[in-house]
């Protein structure tokens, strides 16, 4: 069978989540507040990260009263009249971290929060399936990427000496 790519898009939608900046330090000390790990393996090394940790955290009951109106009006468009939100989680990378290229299962959406992001070239790079070329979006600090989850992604290398801060969600359509 031969897939043409020019049939199909994947879109990337880029969301400007408009209380970032009223919430942001809030979020930033219930992320500090929660329980975390380290991952550090041959692909992945992440300064803290709460994936693996199976407790409600406090971050998400205060940022989930904001998050879920601002994604009902990033699918309006798509006329999608439900979706539920799956897991959650907080990852924070330092100087020389970085994340694998990945996919998210049993979702149809990925979304990454950038809570921190000082410099754009460490946003999360997404894969074309079908060329295996980089898709180009530009996003910035308070932003929300929505892509479905069988992109790969990751987050590249950390160069700079700033703090890159996300919450990624996964979402699925009713």
């Amino acid at each position: 069978m031969q897939l043409s790519s020019s049939l199909f898009q994947c879109p990337v939608l880029i969301s400007k989540f408009n209380v970032h900046s009223k919430i942001k330090d809030q979020l930033l000390t219930l992320i500090n507040e929660s329980p975390n790990q380290t991952i550090n393996n041959k692909t992945d090394n992440i300064l803290k990260t709460d994936f693996y940790i199976d407790e409600y955290r406090d971050y998400k009951k205060f940022l989930l009263p904001h998050l879920t109106p601002h994604m009902k009006e990033v699918f309006r468009p798509l006329q999608i009249s439900g979706f539920e939100l799956g897991n959650m989680w907080f990852q924070q990378y330092i100087k020389d971290n970085t994340h694998d290229w990945h996919i998210h299962g049993n979702c149809h959406w990925t979304n990454v929060y950038f809570v921190e992001l000082a410099d754009a070239n460490e946003k999360t790079q997404i894969n074309n399936i079908y060329n295996n070329e980089q898709i180009n979006y530009n996003a910035t600090e308070g932003d929300i990427i929505t892509f479905p989850s069988f992109l790969y992604h990751r987050s590249p290398n950390i160069q700079s000496d700033n703090r890159k801060t996300i919450i990624s969600f996964n979402l699925n359509f009713l």
